[in-house]
């Protein structure tokens, strides 16, 4: 070794000694992207609930504390915000696609991490030689003491989903919500844009024929409320890092609020009737185009 090398060593030791920090290593790629992708996951999911907010007030709550035209008429105002043209793609489409993509490439990098270190960690370990295990007992077993034990630290108990599914509740609901809101949203906004050009003729009493009393229907719809709000309100509670008991309670009586409202909209949406004429044909047309 040259003297010149000493030297950069003897002085990289003294840095050290005396507490300098030494240069920061680059953090790895995938940790950039995964901090990229929540940026964006977390990001979209706040541009989504302006979209569910909307939605969520003048179908679910309005139709069920006020009259039929009432609510008519605040669904076409909340339409006119989330359906226009520069808002909708953003709103709805842009901010839906980029929290489903964001969420789902995250967890797949994380597993993908997971598994190549534990192959990396298991290629590493080397079995124990006979000579290992002398080496490794004590001189005199009986003159060693035990070590003390460390206190224990009370952690928070895993839920029954995520200790035997290895899945989140909150995630659970994500992916549940997936083809349930493609469905929902192919009926009632992409075939009517297909066929005729808008969905304004999607209004309650399209919703009623097509609900006509059947319990499947009803019972889909109010599982799509129930997911829907406790998937956005566990997420905030996830993303604003509240982890207040008092706060979690409030998020689950206003989930159960919500959904007990769905079910009562529903009832009061199903008593307008069948339709009848052109409407009745175009409902078809929607109905059939799906089958």
């Amino acid at each position: 070794m040259s003297e010149e090398q000493k030297q950069v060593d003897h002085l990289a030791t003294d840095k050290e000694s005396l507490g300098v920090p030494s240069t920061p290593r680059s953090k790895p790629f995938t940790t950039i992207v995964i901090n990229a992708l929540q940026k964006i996951e977390k990001g979209s999911a706040f541009l989504f609930l302006g979209f569910v907010g909307l939605h969520i007030t003048s179908v679910v709550i309005t139709p069920a504390i006020a009259d039929i035209d009432t609510a008519e008429n605040v669904l076409t105002l909340a339409r006119e915000v989330y359906q226009s043209p520069s808002t909708e793609w953003l709103l709805v489409w842009g901010s839906l696609a980029a929290h489903v993509v964001s969420g789902f490439t995250i967890r797949m990098i994380r597993k993908f991490k997971s598994i190549t270190s534990k192959k990396k960690k298991t290629v590493e370990k080397e079995p124990k030689t006979a000579q290992d295990e002398t080496l490794a007992e004590p001189i005199d077993s009986q003159e060693t003491k035990p070590l003390p034990k460390a206190p224990a630290t009370a952690t928070p108990k895993k839920s029954f989903v995520l200790r035997y599914i290895g899945l989140s509740p909150l995630v659970i609901a994500g992916y549940l919500l997936v083809p349930m809101i493609t469905k929902h949203a192919m009926k009632l906004r992409i075939q009517p844009l297909r066929y005729s050009g808008d969905s304004s003729l999607v209004s309650f009493e399209f919703l009623a024929h097509g609900i006509n009393g059947k319990i499947r229907t009803m019972f889909n719809l109010s599982l799509l409320v129930f997911l829907t709000t406790f998937h956005v309100s566990q997420g905030l509670l996830k993303y604003l890092n509240i982890r207040s008991p008092k706060f979690k309670k409030i998020c689950n009586y206003l989930v159960v609020g919500l959904t007990a409202l769905a079910g009562l909209s529903i009832y009061n949406i199903s008593k307008i009737g069948r339709l009848t004429g052109v409407s009745l044909d175009t409902f078809n047309k929607y109905r059939d185009s799906l089958s």
